[in-house]
This record gives structure tokens, sequence and C-alpha cells, in this order.
């Protein structure tokens, strides 16, 4: 089957970034500390399938499907002891960047393009490495992302168009590209289009949530060297 490439063009003047599964390639780094984690606390080691087919939502979710016999007290335990490797688990970030996020973003900033990560993932005084503005002011991306917006810097989260609202110049006309259904739902509540990149499967999760909308507005890519700037 041929590859489709998007083209992103005026008058699109904004990328509004995810960073996990997106940029980042936090699945990798998630594997071994889960394997880890759930060893430790008695639980059988999850194999990398099990992990990457429960890794979509929050952490508390991936948890509780990888130990779902798990209480809600063991269920505490496990994500305190996978935050605790987590957040010093990178020590060199460029190493767990997407190397296409990293070209299509150097892409974007060639062209003039905004660019604003928005993510759930806490910044927190106690996230050291696995800050998301920690990750980015140490990466390759320093120097083509304008802003990050953290899940805690925020009233409300991601696909909540007011964690953005504010932020966007009026008249501005952005694109969202992501990896997952919150990405799309995000994109549709701004109004805007999406790109969601496949890095873990041949399908993007839940999309017939979106309900009765154009879904000509939500791009699917195997790679983000598939969008053309």
């Amino acid at each position: 089957m041929e590859k489709e490439f998007i083209t992103i063009s005026k008058p699109v003047d904004t990328i509004i970034w995810d960073l996990d599964g997106t940029i980042l390639n936090s699945l990798e780094i998630s594997i071994v500390i889960w394997q880890s984690v759930l060893t430790q606390h008695g639980f059988s080691m999850p194999s990398e399938v099990e992990v990457s087919n429960n890794y979509h939502g929050s952490l508390e979710d991936t948890a509780r499907g990888l130990a779902p016999s798990a209480s809600d007290d063991q269920i505490r335990q496990l994500l305190d002891d996978f935050l605790k490797i987590d957040n010093t688990s990178i020590k060199d970030a460029d190493r767990h960047l997407y190397e296409d996020a990293v070209d299509l973003s150097r892409r974007a900033h060639t062209k003039g393009l905004r660019q604003i990560l928005v993510t759930n993932r806490a910044h927190g005084v106690d996230r050291g490495n696995a800050s998301p503005r920690t990750l980015i002011e140490g990466s390759r991306l320093s120097d083509y992302i304008d802003k990050v917006i953290c899940g805690d810097e925020v009233a409300e989260r991601k696909p909540s168009k007011n964690v953005i609202a504010d932020i966007l110049m009026e008249g501005s006309k952005p694109i969202v590209i992501g990896d997952q259904f919150v990405d799309a739902q995000f994109a549709v509540n701004l109004g805007c289009s999406a790109i969601l990149v496949n890095r873990h499967s041949d399908k993007t999760n839940h999309l017939d949530k979106l309900g009765d909308i154009d879904k000509s507005v939500i791009h699917l890519v195997d790679s983000l060297h598939q969008v053309i700037i």
C-alpha cells in the first residue's frame, strides 16, 4: 500500500505537539520499568507486547491493565515505585527522541511555524529528568519548541481546548500532531485538523468515539517523515 503524504501549508502557523509516543519514545522506557516494578511486587513480568497493549491512557490505567488483581493500595505502591525510577531514568534526552519528530520540528522551525508542546505529563518539583520541561530544555528540540505546557500547570487538561485557548494568538491556525485518540479529540475541540502517527500498532484506537465529525481532518501516518512542510 502506497504511503500517504500530508502537507502542512498556510494558513497553518502553529504546531501543537504531543510528547509521549509522538516526540519521546517513552514506551521503550516504560517497558523496562514496568517489568522491574511488577516483579518486585510479586506480579508476573509482562512481555513487551503486554506493556504496549496497556500503554494508552493514564499511568494508573496501565498499572491496572498489567496487574488486574492488584488492590488500590498495591496500585498506589506500583505507581510510586514506577515514578521514582522514571524520574531518573533519562540521562540523555536526545537518545530517547523519535528522529522523525526531531526532523519535522526542525523543518517547521525553518519555515517559521510556532511550536507548542502540550502534554498531560506533570512537570512537578519531583519529576526530575522525566519533567517535560527538563526533557525539552536538555535536547535538540530546545531551539525549536517555543512553549511547553504540562498537565499540572493548567486547570483543565488535554483534550480540553481550554488548556491552550489563552495561549494561541488571535487568528492563529494550529494543527495537532500526536499519536492517540486524545490528540484527535483535542484537535476536534480546537476546531483544527490532526496528524496521528502510528508508532506501535497498525491503527489508532478509539477513533470511533469522535462521533459524527468529518474524519478527513484526522490524518494517519506511519512516520512523521511523511509530513511535508
